[in-house]
Protein backbone atom coordinates (compact mmCIF):
# COMPACT_ATOMS: atom_id res chain seq x y z
CA UNK A 1 0.00 0.00 0.00
CA UNK A 2 1.36 3.46 -0.85
CA UNK A 3 1.96 5.71 1.72
CA UNK A 4 0.09 9.11 1.58
CA UNK A 5 0.41 12.22 3.28
CA UNK A 6 -1.94 15.40 4.24
CA UNK A 7 -5.13 15.40 1.73
CA UNK A 8 -6.79 18.34 -0.03
CA UNK A 9 -10.41 17.84 -0.33
CA UNK A 10 -12.59 19.16 -2.94
CA UNK A 11 -16.42 18.96 -3.31
CA UNK A 12 -17.97 18.00 -6.65
CA UNK A 13 -22.14 17.31 -6.91
CA UNK A 14 -22.03 17.33 -3.36
CA UNK A 15 -19.95 14.71 -2.55
CA UNK A 16 -16.20 14.80 -1.39
CA UNK A 17 -13.06 13.81 -3.18
CA UNK A 18 -9.58 14.69 -2.46
CA UNK A 19 -6.13 15.50 -4.17
CA UNK A 20 -2.68 15.21 -2.86
CA UNK A 21 -1.82 17.99 -0.88
CA UNK A 22 1.77 18.21 -1.74
CA UNK A 23 0.20 18.62 -5.50
CA UNK A 24 -1.63 21.14 -4.70
CA UNK A 25 0.30 25.57 -6.00
CA UNK A 26 -3.20 27.68 -5.39
CA UNK A 27 -6.57 27.60 -5.45
CA UNK A 28 -8.24 30.51 -6.64
CA UNK A 29 -12.28 31.83 -7.58
CA UNK A 30 -13.55 30.41 -10.95
CA UNK A 31 -12.02 32.87 -13.87
CA UNK A 32 -13.24 32.76 -17.98
CA UNK A 33 -11.72 29.93 -19.79
CA UNK A 34 -11.51 30.24 -23.26
CA UNK A 35 -12.51 26.72 -24.84
CA UNK A 36 -10.63 25.06 -27.67
CA UNK A 37 -12.15 23.89 -30.70
CA UNK A 38 -12.71 20.32 -31.30
CA UNK A 39 -11.03 19.48 -27.57
CA UNK A 40 -11.61 16.14 -26.04
CA UNK A 41 -14.64 16.06 -23.54
CA UNK A 42 -12.43 16.15 -20.62
CA UNK A 43 -11.01 19.37 -21.50
CA UNK A 44 -12.81 22.91 -20.83
CA UNK A 45 -10.03 25.24 -22.40
CA UNK A 46 -7.12 27.45 -21.21
CA UNK A 47 -6.47 29.93 -18.47
CA UNK A 48 -4.16 32.28 -17.85
CA UNK A 49 -2.72 32.38 -14.29
CA UNK A 50 0.34 34.99 -14.28
CA UNK A 51 1.12 34.67 -17.86
CA UNK A 52 1.33 30.90 -17.57
CA UNK A 53 -1.01 28.60 -19.80
CA UNK A 54 -2.83 25.80 -18.00
CA UNK A 55 -5.21 23.21 -19.19
CA UNK A 56 -8.53 23.32 -17.88
CA UNK A 57 -9.55 19.50 -16.73
CA UNK A 58 -12.85 18.34 -16.24
CA UNK A 59 -13.12 16.44 -13.29
CA UNK A 60 -17.25 15.59 -14.25
CA UNK A 61 -16.20 14.43 -17.28
CA UNK A 62 -13.33 12.29 -15.63
CA UNK A 63 -16.09 10.85 -13.41
CA UNK A 64 -18.48 10.38 -16.15
CA UNK A 65 -20.87 12.92 -14.49
CA UNK A 66 -23.31 15.18 -16.02
CA UNK A 67 -21.35 18.17 -17.32
CA UNK A 68 -22.24 21.69 -15.99
CA UNK A 69 -21.17 25.54 -17.23
CA UNK A 70 -19.17 27.28 -14.66
CA UNK A 71 -20.06 30.13 -12.51
CA UNK A 72 -18.56 32.39 -10.38
CA UNK A 73 -19.39 30.53 -6.98
CA UNK A 74 -17.14 27.61 -8.17
CA UNK A 75 -13.16 27.49 -7.43
CA UNK A 76 -10.50 26.66 -9.69
CA UNK A 77 -7.57 24.09 -8.26
CA UNK A 78 -3.97 24.43 -9.81
CA UNK A 79 -2.21 21.77 -9.53
CA UNK A 80 1.39 20.80 -10.41
CA UNK A 81 1.65 17.47 -12.03
CA UNK A 82 5.12 15.83 -13.21
CA UNK A 83 4.06 16.66 -16.63
CA UNK A 84 3.16 20.34 -15.88
CA UNK A 85 0.22 22.45 -14.15
CA UNK A 86 -3.19 21.39 -14.48
CA UNK A 87 -6.17 23.45 -13.44
CA UNK A 88 -9.22 21.85 -11.91
CA UNK A 89 -12.83 23.04 -11.64
CA UNK A 90 -14.67 22.54 -8.35
CA UNK A 91 -17.75 23.94 -6.70
CA UNK A 92 -15.93 24.93 -3.63
CA UNK A 93 -12.96 22.86 -1.36
CA UNK A 94 -13.59 21.20 1.92
CA UNK A 95 -10.06 21.84 4.02
CA UNK A 96 -6.89 19.47 5.27
CA UNK A 97 -7.04 15.99 5.87
CA UNK A 98 -4.14 14.07 7.20
CA UNK A 99 -5.29 10.39 6.66
CA UNK A 100 -2.42 9.00 8.72
CA UNK A 101 -3.73 5.75 10.57
CA UNK A 102 -6.84 5.65 8.16
CA UNK A 103 -7.48 3.07 5.35
CA UNK A 104 -6.83 3.43 2.45
CA UNK A 105 -9.10 0.70 0.54
CA UNK A 106 -8.23 0.26 -2.85
CA UNK A 107 -5.33 1.07 -4.86
CA UNK A 108 -5.98 0.04 -8.32
CA UNK A 109 -9.03 0.23 -11.05
CA UNK A 110 -11.91 -1.80 -9.69
CA UNK A 111 -15.33 -2.75 -12.25
CA UNK A 112 -17.34 0.53 -12.41
CA UNK A 113 -14.86 3.22 -10.49
CA UNK A 114 -13.68 5.72 -13.16
CA UNK A 115 -10.09 4.80 -13.86
CA UNK A 116 -9.31 8.59 -12.77
CA UNK A 117 -9.63 7.45 -9.04
CA UNK A 118 -7.17 6.27 -6.87
CA UNK A 119 -8.66 5.02 -3.81
CA UNK A 120 -10.85 5.34 -1.12
CA UNK A 121 -9.48 6.57 1.80
CA UNK A 122 -11.93 5.81 4.52
CA UNK A 123 -12.15 8.69 7.36
CA UNK A 124 -14.02 9.68 10.69
CA UNK A 125 -16.07 11.93 8.65
CA UNK A 126 -16.72 9.56 6.48
CA UNK A 127 -15.48 8.10 2.74
CA UNK A 128 -13.25 10.34 0.69
CA UNK A 129 -12.53 9.63 -2.71
CA UNK A 130 -8.83 10.22 -4.37
CA UNK A 131 -7.95 11.71 -7.36
CA UNK A 132 -4.97 9.92 -9.61
CA UNK A 133 -3.66 13.33 -10.71
CA UNK A 134 -0.81 11.55 -12.84
CA UNK A 135 -3.94 10.12 -15.07
CA UNK A 136 -5.81 13.45 -15.31
CA UNK A 137 -2.67 15.35 -15.95
CA UNK A 138 -2.10 12.81 -18.91
CA UNK A 139 -5.34 14.00 -20.95
CA UNK A 140 -3.16 17.12 -21.35
CA UNK A 141 -0.33 16.08 -22.50
CA UNK A 142 1.82 19.29 -24.10
CA UNK A 143 0.41 22.30 -25.50
CA UNK A 144 -0.07 22.22 -29.30
CA UNK A 145 -0.07 18.22 -29.43
CA UNK A 146 -2.41 15.87 -30.39
CA UNK A 147 -2.94 14.66 -27.06
CA UNK A 148 -4.76 18.04 -26.33
CA UNK A 149 -6.85 17.47 -29.59
CA UNK A 150 -10.01 15.08 -30.84
CA UNK A 151 -9.29 12.71 -33.58
CA UNK A 152 -8.41 15.58 -36.86
CA UNK A 153 -11.45 16.58 -38.93
CA UNK A 154 -12.48 19.06 -41.47
CA UNK A 155 -11.22 22.87 -41.08
CA UNK A 156 -7.90 23.05 -39.24
CA UNK A 157 -6.71 26.65 -38.55
CA UNK A 158 -5.05 27.98 -41.14
CA UNK A 159 -1.34 28.77 -40.89
CA UNK A 160 -0.44 26.39 -39.11
CA UNK A 161 -0.96 27.13 -35.90
CA UNK A 162 -2.41 24.53 -33.39
CA UNK A 163 -5.75 25.10 -32.11
CA UNK A 164 -4.39 25.51 -28.81
CA UNK A 165 -2.28 28.70 -30.37
CA UNK A 166 -5.26 29.99 -31.65
CA UNK A 167 -7.74 29.83 -28.59
CA UNK A 168 -4.66 31.97 -27.01
CA UNK A 169 -4.01 34.49 -29.88
CA UNK A 170 -8.27 35.05 -29.93
CA UNK A 171 -8.78 35.40 -26.11
CA UNK A 172 -5.45 37.88 -26.59
CA UNK A 173 -7.11 40.10 -29.39
CA UNK A 174 -10.24 40.77 -27.21
CA UNK A 175 -12.41 38.27 -29.84
CA UNK A 176 -15.06 36.29 -28.25
CA UNK A 177 -13.86 32.43 -28.09
CA UNK A 178 -15.98 29.74 -29.67
CA UNK A 179 -18.51 28.43 -27.58
CA UNK A 180 -18.54 25.09 -25.91
CA UNK A 181 -20.87 22.78 -24.45
CA UNK A 182 -20.61 23.77 -20.38
CA UNK A 183 -18.38 26.97 -20.60
CA UNK A 184 -18.88 30.16 -19.10
CA UNK A 185 -20.10 31.79 -21.81
CA UNK A 186 -23.10 30.18 -21.79
CA UNK A 187 -24.23 31.89 -18.45
CA UNK A 188 -25.78 34.64 -17.46
CA UNK A 189 -23.99 38.23 -19.34
CA UNK A 190 -23.58 38.95 -14.95
CA UNK A 191 -21.53 36.48 -14.64
CA UNK A 192 -19.44 36.29 -17.65
CA UNK A 193 -18.61 39.68 -16.87
CA UNK A 194 -17.58 38.80 -13.33
CA UNK A 195 -15.73 35.63 -14.91
CA UNK A 196 -13.38 37.63 -17.72
CA UNK A 197 -13.06 40.24 -15.02
CA UNK A 198 -11.10 37.92 -13.00
CA UNK A 199 -9.27 35.69 -15.74
CA UNK A 200 -7.79 39.46 -16.52
CA UNK A 201 -7.06 39.83 -13.15
CA UNK A 202 -5.30 36.73 -12.76
CA UNK A 203 -3.49 36.65 -16.24
CA UNK A 204 -1.86 40.21 -14.85
CA UNK A 205 -0.89 39.21 -11.20
CA UNK A 206 2.66 39.35 -10.78
CA UNK A 207 4.39 36.08 -10.45
CA UNK A 208 6.90 36.42 -7.01
CA UNK A 209 10.84 37.59 -7.87
CA UNK A 210 11.99 35.27 -5.01
CA UNK A 211 11.01 31.33 -5.05
CA UNK A 212 14.09 30.29 -2.65
CA UNK A 213 11.59 29.83 0.49
CA UNK A 214 8.07 29.61 -0.34
CA UNK A 215 5.00 28.74 2.33
CA UNK A 216 2.55 26.19 2.00
CA UNK A 217 -0.94 27.51 3.83
CA UNK A 218 -4.44 27.06 4.28
CA UNK A 219 -6.33 30.14 3.63
CA UNK A 220 -9.20 30.82 5.73
CA UNK A 221 -12.55 33.47 6.08
CA UNK A 222 -13.27 35.02 9.61
CA UNK A 223 -15.65 38.32 9.94
CA UNK A 224 -14.77 39.17 6.32
CA UNK A 225 -10.94 39.07 6.96
CA UNK A 226 -8.56 36.53 5.64
CA UNK A 227 -6.42 35.09 7.52
CA UNK A 228 -3.93 31.89 7.03
CA UNK A 229 -1.33 29.42 8.81
CA UNK A 230 0.99 26.96 7.38
CA UNK A 231 -0.50 23.39 6.22
CA UNK A 232 2.49 21.70 8.08
CA UNK A 233 1.05 22.73 11.49
CA UNK A 234 -2.64 21.45 10.47
CA UNK A 235 -3.53 18.06 11.31
CA UNK A 236 -7.71 18.24 9.92
CA UNK A 237 -10.13 20.37 8.86
CA UNK A 238 -13.42 19.72 10.90
CA UNK A 239 -17.29 20.98 11.71
CA UNK A 240 -18.00 22.69 14.57
CA UNK A 241 -20.36 20.81 16.17
CA UNK A 242 -21.49 20.39 20.11
CA UNK A 243 -19.30 23.62 21.34
CA UNK A 244 -19.09 23.79 25.21
CA UNK A 245 -18.66 27.41 26.24
CA UNK A 246 -16.27 26.86 29.03
CA UNK A 247 -16.24 29.12 32.26
CA UNK A 248 -12.86 30.78 34.05
CA UNK A 249 -11.46 31.05 30.89
CA UNK A 250 -9.33 33.88 28.81
CA UNK A 251 -12.34 35.37 26.29
CA UNK A 252 -9.91 34.36 23.10
CA UNK A 253 -11.15 30.60 24.28
CA UNK A 254 -14.12 29.95 22.54
CA UNK A 255 -15.32 26.45 24.52
CA UNK A 256 -14.29 22.94 24.01
CA UNK A 257 -15.46 20.42 21.80
CA UNK A 258 -14.98 16.97 21.63
CA UNK A 259 -12.65 15.58 19.04
CA UNK A 260 -13.29 11.92 18.90
CA UNK A 261 -12.18 11.59 22.61
CA UNK A 262 -10.00 14.11 23.30
CA UNK A 263 -11.16 17.65 24.33
CA UNK A 264 -9.69 20.79 22.35
CA UNK A 265 -10.30 24.36 23.45
CA UNK A 266 -10.91 26.81 20.00
CA UNK A 267 -9.29 29.48 20.08
CA UNK A 268 -11.60 32.75 18.62
CA UNK A 269 -9.24 34.93 16.59
CA UNK A 270 -11.77 37.56 16.35
CA UNK A 271 -11.05 38.66 20.02
CA UNK A 272 -7.35 38.84 19.26
CA UNK A 273 -7.77 41.24 16.45
CA UNK A 274 -11.28 43.35 17.30
CA UNK A 275 -13.00 41.52 14.78
CA UNK A 276 -16.98 42.10 14.59
CA UNK A 277 -18.99 39.15 15.47
CA UNK A 278 -21.33 36.96 13.68
CA UNK A 279 -22.62 33.93 15.69
CA UNK A 280 -21.61 30.82 14.69
CA UNK A 281 -23.84 28.27 12.74
CA UNK A 282 -23.47 24.84 11.09
CA UNK A 283 -21.18 26.23 8.39
CA UNK A 284 -18.35 27.29 10.72
CA UNK A 285 -15.43 25.17 10.83
CA UNK A 286 -12.49 24.40 13.13
CA UNK A 287 -9.26 24.43 11.80
CA UNK A 288 -7.01 21.57 14.17
CA UNK A 289 -3.37 23.00 14.79
CA UNK A 290 -1.42 19.86 16.24
CA UNK A 291 2.50 19.28 17.51
CA UNK A 292 3.86 16.62 19.03
CA UNK A 293 3.01 18.17 22.56
CA UNK A 294 0.13 20.92 21.59
CA UNK A 295 -3.32 20.43 19.87
CA UNK A 296 -6.36 22.78 19.69
CA UNK A 297 -8.73 24.44 17.25
CA UNK A 298 -9.31 27.74 15.05
CA UNK A 299 -12.25 28.72 14.36
CA UNK A 300 -13.06 29.72 10.66
CA UNK A 301 -16.44 30.94 8.91
CA UNK A 302 -15.35 28.94 6.11
CA UNK A 303 -11.76 26.89 4.14
CA UNK A 304 -11.00 29.38 0.90
CA UNK A 305 -8.43 27.35 -0.05
CA UNK A 306 -4.83 26.40 0.02
CA UNK A 307 -1.98 28.55 -1.73
CA UNK A 308 1.75 28.87 -1.95
CA UNK A 309 3.39 32.59 -1.07
CA UNK A 310 6.78 33.67 -1.03
CA UNK A 311 8.28 34.75 2.35
CA UNK A 312 9.48 37.50 0.97
CA UNK A 313 5.64 38.83 0.50
CA UNK A 314 5.11 38.96 4.29
CA UNK A 315 5.50 42.49 5.83
CA UNK A 316 6.15 42.80 9.57
CA UNK A 317 3.13 42.69 12.19
CA UNK A 318 1.27 46.05 12.14
CA UNK A 319 2.60 48.58 14.64
CA UNK A 320 -0.83 48.63 16.32
CA UNK A 321 -0.59 44.84 17.36
CA UNK A 322 0.44 44.19 20.66
CA UNK A 323 0.89 41.14 23.07
CA UNK A 324 -0.54 37.83 22.13
CA UNK A 325 -1.90 39.75 18.72
CA UNK A 326 1.32 40.40 17.39
CA UNK A 327 3.06 37.10 19.18
CA UNK A 328 1.12 35.33 16.77
CA UNK A 329 1.62 36.75 13.61
CA UNK A 330 3.74 35.75 11.30
CA UNK A 331 3.28 38.31 8.42
CA UNK A 332 1.15 39.92 6.26
CA UNK A 333 0.53 40.11 2.57
CA UNK A 334 0.16 43.29 0.09
CA UNK A 335 -3.69 41.56 -0.50
CA UNK A 336 -3.97 41.68 3.35
CA UNK A 337 -4.11 38.08 3.61
CA UNK A 338 -2.64 37.45 8.02
CA UNK A 339 -0.55 34.99 7.84
CA UNK A 340 -0.62 33.50 11.57
CA UNK A 341 2.41 31.67 13.52
CA UNK A 342 1.26 28.28 13.93
CA UNK A 343 4.38 27.46 15.90
CA UNK A 344 4.34 29.93 18.50
CA UNK A 345 0.65 29.42 18.82
CA UNK A 346 1.27 26.04 19.81
CA UNK A 347 4.09 26.43 21.99
CA UNK A 348 1.93 29.01 24.30
CA UNK A 349 0.24 27.03 26.71
CA UNK A 350 -1.79 29.79 27.58
CA UNK A 351 -4.97 28.87 24.87
CA UNK A 352 -5.15 25.40 25.34
CA UNK A 353 -7.37 23.33 27.13
CA UNK A 354 -5.79 19.94 26.58
CA UNK A 355 -8.08 16.79 28.43
CA UNK A 356 -8.87 13.48 27.25
CA UNK A 357 -12.60 12.62 27.46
Amino acid sequence: MKAFSHLFVLRLDQQRYALQLAAVSRVVRMVEITPLPRARKALLGLVNVQGEILPVVDLRSCLNHQRRPVTPEDVLVIVQAEGGKVALPADAVGGVLDPAGHLLLWETERPGQSEFLAGLVKLPGGMVMLFDLEKIASLCGEFGSAALLAPPQQGEPPGGESWAELAEVEAGAGRKPPVVPGDSSAAEEGDSKTLRERARKLAREPVPASHGQRLEVVEFALSDERYAVESAFIREVYPLKELTPLPCTPPFVLGIVNLRGKILSVVDLRTFFELAGRGLSDLNKVIVLASASMEFGLLADHIVGVRTIDRSELQPALPTLTDLRADYLKGVTRERLVVLDGGRMLADGRIVVHEEA
